[in-house]
């Protein structure tokens, strides 16, 4: 026992429950590869996804070929209440994605969180406190500030969603064109007169009224420079519908993307840019915006769930420790007990055997006795290494071909040395081999015997026997002793736990006979049964796989 001290099974005990709870919270997500995740999306998500890119897509050709679908409102007071919404909504999704726990999925919504800042930015300066500070932008200015911040934001956006993993010094390249990126933008506030036109007009607003589409005077710079967070919009939205597929990424986000993308294409043949005009690829912001506002407050949900659910792990913990605290007392106090008997009984035979005048009869009866304490105090050694070696996760069995009558064999002989006062019957079965580790095999079955011995009242019959069915082999040790109560049925294999009745508690056990067993009965793939009438007697029972 010197070698197990309590400091040394409590540890290791608190690791198994560490090691348990660790297990039960690991999460899911990324355990699905992309089939599975596909088969087990909901209809609905996909239907929306097919249908909303349909949908946009229709949009547009209509809006082209079809002069009364065409979306135009000129209102300042309009354009700029959404556009402050739209600001709003992007800064708040950024600030949930900040705020997120890194380890849910992963450190890359931090970039989607700097695409979403950077579209807040741009409103916030070109549409909201530029027009009241410095006046309305000309076309041409608000065009390549809007070409601008939406490419940057795409850009970042690809690189947030982008399925290829970054290395450090790779991040700090692109963050380091990006923050470049920001300030070519402002120089561009400074010499905007000298950059080629992408439109041709003067006023955007006549135009929007008439309705063109595509508008009139874009010139090919618009068509190439528009076409740049076109691309990296249809990037993210593609990298994001990836990372869905793999249960790496929430559906808002992956709406969110289609919709950026679909405002783009929009932009292409009617841009409006950071003018006070609402037109398809505006409405197709704003409700980028609220996909955002409802993805934000769906993390925040996610966030508070997950919240709630270690708060309960932890509770759990606790209690855990707790109670294996007050198993621990519990075993503890067992054990020495169950060393104290043995110790007395051969101190005291040893100091019996010293007497000269003895006869050879007590003089053998009290080494009988002596063997069987010491046999006791073997036993209870062995089922303490057996727990330490489960805890350290090394207990292994060796499973080999073995003859069923070898593993029975052995048992009646060990039940005569445990009691003259009950009759223990073995049941030998015909010639089969199993698969079986014999050693362990024969451990639960004196284990089994053990019990059914101190739980039976003298003169109750034992019987272990087999019965062999196709390719399983049934082995059960039946006893008429007190029975178990029903509420202890599952407790009783548990580490250290014990029945609960009167009568149980006044037999001598460790607690570890049945666990253990279980343990066995379980490194060969079966099930260690019990049924079980208070007053009438128990059947223990578990199956080993026939060697065919």
């Amino acid at each position: 026992m010197s070698a197990l001290p309590a400091s040394q099974n409590a540890g290791r005990a608190r690791r198994t429950v560490a090691r348990d709870t660790m297990i039960m919270l690991q999460t899911q997500h990324n355990s699905y590869g992309p089939r599975r995740r596909l088969e087990s999306l909901p209809r609905f998500t996909l239907i929306a996804l097919c249908a909303m890119t349909m949908l946009i897509l229709l949009w547009l050709a209509l809006a082209i070929s079809l002069q009364s679908v065409r979306f135009v409102l000129l209102s300042p007071e309009a354009y700029t209440g959404a556009d402050a919404a739209s600001v709003l909504s992007r800064f708040f999704g950024a600030l949930v994605l900040l705020l997120l726990p890194v380890s849910r999925q992963g450190p890359r919504l931090r970039w989607v969180a700097a695409g979403f800042i950077v579209l807040g930015l741009g409103g916030l300066l070109f549409s909201i406190a530029w027009p009241p500070l410095f006046g309305r932008l000309a076309p041409n200015h608000s065009m390549f500030a809007a070409i601008a911040v939406w490419s940057v934001a795409g850009a970042l956006f690809v690189i947030a969603l982008s399925p290829y993993p970054l290395a450090r010094r790779t991040r700090r390249i692109i963050a380091s064109a990006v923050v470049a990126g920001v300030v070519v933008l402002g120089a561009l506030l400074v010499v905007l007169d000298a950059l080629p036109n992408l439109v041709t007009v003067t006023d955007l607003d006549p135009s929007f009224l008439r309705e063109d589409a595509p508008l009139r005077g874009l010139t090919w710079w618009h068509w190439g420079l528009s076409s740049v967070p076109l691309v990296l919009s249809l990037l993210a939205a593609a990298f994001a519908v990836y990372h869905y597929l793999r249960a790496a990424l929430g559906a808002w986000l992956v709406f969110a993307m289609l919709l950026l993308a679909g405002s783009q294409l929009h932009n292409l043949f009617w841009p409006s840019s950071y003018d006070p005009v609402l037109t398809t690829s505006d409405v197709l912001r704003l409700l980028f915006a609220a996909t955002v506002l409802i993805g934000g407050v769906i993390e925040l949900r996610h966030v508070a769930a997950e919240r709630e659910r270690l708060l309960a792990a932890e509770q759990e913990y606790s209690a855990r420790l707790t109670e294996l605290a007050r198993l621990k007392n519990t075993f503890t106090a067992i054990v020495a007990h169950e060393l104290r008997s043995p110790l007395i009984a051969v101190r005291s035979l040893a100091a019996t055997l010293a007497y000269p005048e003895l006869d050879p009869d007590q003089r053998s009866r009290a080494i009988a006795t002596i063997e069987q304490q010491i046999e006791r105090l073997s036993t209870l050694v062995r089922d303490v290494e057996d727990i330490s070696a489960i805890d350290r996760s090394s207990f292994d069995v060796r499973i080999q071909p073995v003859p069923l009558a070898t593993i029975l064999e052995n048992i009646e002989p060990f039940a005569r040395t445990l009691s003259q006062d009950h009759a223990v019957l073995v049941s030998l079965p015909p010639h089969v081999l199993v698969r079986a580790d014999c050693e362990r095999i024969e451990q639960v079955l004196r284990n089994l015997v053990s019990n059914a011995v101190r739980y039976s009242p003298p003169g109750a019959r034992i019987e272990v026997r087999a019965a062999v069915n196709g390719t399983q082999a049934r082995i059960e040790v039946e006893d008429e002793g007190s029975g178990i109560p029903e509420q202890d049925l599952d407790r009783i294999f548990e580490r250290f736990r014990r029945g609960s009745d009167p009568h149980a508690m006044t037999v001598k056990g460790s607690g570890l006979g049945l666990y253990l067993s279980r343990t066995i009965v379980e490194a060969h793939d079966s099930t260690l049964q019990v049924t079980s009438q208070p007053g009438v007697g128990s059947v223990f029972s578990f199956e080993l796989e026939v060697v065919t």
